[in-house]
């Protein structure tokens, strides 16, 4: 049984020597400098930059609003009328019981 040996870098790559590691940890570390002349506070996202653009907009994406509500109410009152109607009818009912006993 062989084994074979596959070298990925050089030892000296991986290990830097010592003379280098002694002067990377010789060399004198500074603090960071916390307040910077040319330093701007971050800006939040939620926060309004100004006055909104016009009135008449605003009038408008509101009246939008409250159509799409109006169109999503009367959708979703269909929706129970017709299901109302289906219970009353016991079509639910008979298509549970076509659905147990395995009729398509």
């Amino acid at each position: 049984m062989s084994s074979s040996i596959i070298e990925f870098a050089p030892v000296a790559l991986l290990v830097p020597p010592v003379e280098e590691r002694r002067r990377v940890l010789s060399i004198p570390r500074t603090k960071a400098i916390q307040n910077h002349p040319g330093f701007e506070p971050e800006k939040r996202l939620w926060k309004s930059a100004g006055r909104p653009a016009s009135r008449t907009r605003a009038a408008i994406e509101l009246l939008i609003l409250a159509l799409c509500f109006l169109v999503a109410l009367a959708v979703i009152t269909d929706g129970f009328a017709e299901l109302s109607r289906l219970l009353q009818t016991d079509s639910v009912g008979h298509v549970v019981v076509r659905a147990i006993n395995g009729d398509a």
